[in-house]
C-alpha cells in the first residue's frame, strides 16, 4: 500500500497571534538611584523620583516617544507564516499478522516572525580580530560627556541624568535610544525525516511494535549578529536526529481459557487471572547544546566529541579558551550559537504497565492498573556547564528533575 499527502497551514497574524506594540501609549518611569556608583544619590525616601513621573502622551511626543528608552514598533508587513506538510509511505506484509512500513515526512515553514534590532553598534566598530581585541574594547567602552543630559523627552531615563555615557552608545544609528527592535516575518524552518516501523501480531494475545525516526530541523529565526545582513541558519533546538520506540502488549497466560491455571477456582481466577502487561521503551537523542560567545581554537567542530563520553568532560574542552581577562567581547561573532555534533543527555525511558478487568455487571467493569514510569530509574541529565570561565565548564552537574525519577501509580477506573 502506498499513501501520500500534501496541506499547507497557515498561522494567525494580528491580535489573535500578538500584542501591537503601541508606543506611547504606555510609559514607565526608572528609578535613578546614583550616576557614580553609590558614592552619591540622587534619590531619597522623601523624593523617590528626583526627575518626576513620566505620563504617557499617546501620539502627542511624535518623533520624540520614549527618547531614552528601548521600544519596539509593530511591522507593517503583515504577512501571514505558512507551513507545507508533505508525506509518503509505503506498507507491506512481509508475513501473516506482521506489517512493515517505510515513509519519508517533511516540512517548510516560511515568513515566520523574527526580531530584528535596528540599534545595534555598527559592524565597521566591531573587532574581527579571532582573540580578544582589547584596543576595540576600550575604545567602545570609554566614557564621554553625555550630550542628552537634561533635555525635555529624556525624563525618567539614565540618559537624562547621568553625566557621561559609552562610545558604544553614541555610534549606535539612533543614538537616544537604548534598543530599537520590531518583529519581521523575515524567518523560516525545515524538517525531514524517514521513518520505519514494524508490527507483529503473535498468538495468544500478544503484539509487538518498533518504530524508528531519523530527522533533521534546521531553522534560521536567529541573527548570528544583530547587523548581520541574514539570519543564522543553524541547527533547532528541537532536532532530535534518532528516535526509536519500542512496545509490546501481553495478555498473561494465567486464568480460565489460558495456558496456565484453566482450572482455577473462582476466587483464584478473579485475582491471579486475566492480567495484561504492556512495556514501552524510548530512546531519543538529546537536545543540541545552545553556545554563547565562545573563542573556538580547534580546526574542526568534530574535534569537540569526545571519544570516551563522561559527565566529567562531556565534550572536548580544550579547544576553547578559558582564560576569564581573554574572553572575546565587542566582536563580529563566527562561532554559531549551535552544533549538531555536540548535544545533550538524551532520553533513554522504559515505562511498565499492568492491568485488569473486573466485570460487575453486564454494562459495567472496573480496570485496576499499576503504571511504573521510568522503572529503570535511568536518570536524565541536564546539559552540561557552557561557561568558559567556570570551574565546572564542560561538565554534568545535574539532572532533569522533571523526568529523574522512578513513578509508580497505582488507579481504579469504571467503566460503563
Amino acid at each position: 500500500v502506498f499513501r501520500g499527502g500534501y496541506g499547507i497551514y497557515y498561522d494567525l497574524l494580528g491580535v489573535e497571534f500578538t500584542n501591537s506594540d503601541q508606543a506611547g501609549f504606555s510609559k514607565q518611569t526608572n528609578l535613578v538611584t546614583s550616576t557614580d556608583n553609590g558614592q552619591t544619590y540622587l534619590a531619597s525616601i522623601a523624593n523617590p523620583l528626583p526627575g518626576g513621573i513620566v505620563a504617557p502622551l499617546g501620539a502627542a511626543g511624535g518623533m520624540l516617544t520614549n527618547l531614552g528608552g528601548s521600544p519596539a514598533f509593530f511591522s507593517p508587513y503583515g504577512i501571514r507564516p505558512y507551513t507545507q506538510r508533505w508525506s509518503s509511505t509505503m506498507q507491506f506484509q512481509p508475513m501473516p499478522g506482521s506489517v512493515i512500513e517505510v515513509g519519508y515526512i517533511g516540512s517548510k515553514s516560511v515568513d515566520l516572525r523574527v526580531t530584528r534590532e535596528f540599534n545595534a553598534t555598527p559592524a565597521q566598530y566591531l573587532s574581527t580580530s579571532p582573540v580578544r581585541d582589547n584596543n576595540t574594547i576600550n575604545f567602545l567602552t570609554q566614557q564621554v560627556p553625555n550630550p542628552f543630559r537634561g533635555i525635555a523627552g529624556f525624563e525618567g531615563t539614565a540618559l537624562y541624568t547621568t553625566v557621561n555615557t559609552s562610545i558604544s552608545q553614541l555610534l549606535q544609528p539612533y543614538p537616544e535610544f537604548g534598543g530599537l527592535s520590531a518583529s519581521i516575518p523575515a524567518g523560516s524552518s525545515w524538517y525531514h525525516a524517514l521513518t520505519a516501523r514494524f508490527e507483529k501480531r503473535f498468538g495468544h494475545g500478544i503484539t509487538a511494535q518498533a518504530l524508528y525516526t531519523f530527522s533533521r530541523n534546521m531553522v534560521a529565526k536567529t541573527y548570528l549578529n544583530p547587523t548581520d545582513p541574514g539570519l543564522e541558519h543553524v541547527i533547532a533546538t528541537l532536532d532530535r536526529p534518532h528516535q526509536v520506540n519500542v512496545s509490546a502488549v501481553m495478555e498473561l497466560p494465567f486464568g480460565r481459557g489460558k495456558r496456565f491455571g484453566g482450572s482455577w477456582p473462582g476466587i483464584l481466577n478473579q485475582v491471579a487471572g486475566g492480567w495484561s502487561l504492556d512495556a514501552i521503551y524510548t530512546f531519543q537523542s538529546g537536545a543540541p547544546l545552545n553556545f554563547g560567545n565562545m573563542l573556538f581554537t580547534c580546526s574542526s567542530y568534530n574535534q569537540l566529541q569526545m571519544p570516551h563520553q563522561s559527565l566529567q568532560e562531556w565534550f572536548n574542552t580544550g579547544c576553547f579558551n578559558t582564560v576569564p581577562s581573554q574572553q572575546l567581547e565587542d566582536n563580529l561573532r563566527t562561532f554559531p550559537s549551535r552544533i549538531a555534533a555536540v548535544r545533550s543527555y538524551g532520553m533513554n525511558i522504559t515505562n511498565l504497565s499492568v492491568h485488569k478487568m473486573f466485570p460487575i455487571h453486564e454494562r459495567m467493569k472496573i480496570e485496576l492498573r499499576g503504571d511504573a514510569e521510568g522503572i529503570t530509574n535511568t536518570p536524565n541529565f541536564a546539559p552540561p556547564n557552557l561557561n568558559p570561565t567556570s570551574t565546572a565548564f564542560g561538565q554534568v552537574t545535574d539532572t532533569q528533575t522533571s523526568q529523574e525519577e522512578r513513578r509508580i501509580f497505582v488507579g481504579l477506573k469504571l467503566l460503563f
